[in-house]
């Protein structure tokens, strides 16, 4: 049971050791919101390939928007897990000032960006 406007941590039953270098990510599933009112705190959790010890449980962090308690049914699905790889080589260049391109716009500027 999730109360009214709480935050809470499902638990799963599950320890998953991923295999290096790929590391999970928990998202909601599309209808967690539509069905149950309720969304991930912080939008996608991100587990790492060594987080499996035997009290690493997988835990899903929910949020109730609504007003009354949301029950959560054991065996129901609330979120996904996706395997990605994570230990990626990349080069860097350290700058010592930003590029003397244009801004893009910031936060919401999606879509509606011209030139």
């Amino acid at each position: 049971m999730v109360p009214p406007q709480a935050q809470v941590l499902v638990r799963t039953g599950l320890v998953i050791a991923a295999p290096p270098p790929y590391a999970m990510f928990l998202f909601p599933r599309s209808s967690l919101f539509r069905k149950k009112g309720l969304i991930f705190p912080h939008s996608a959790g991100i587990i790492d390939f060594d987080y499996c010890g035997a009290e690493d449980e997988l835990k899903v962090p929910v949020l109730n928007l609504r007003a009354e308690p949301v029950l959560i049914k054991a065996g129901e699905r609330i979120a996904q897990l996706v395997f990605l790889k994570a230990l990626v080589e990349a080069p860097w260049e350290v700058l010592e000032e930003p590029p003397k391109h244009s801004s893009r716009g910031g936060f919401g500027s999606t879509g509606g960006y011209h030139r």
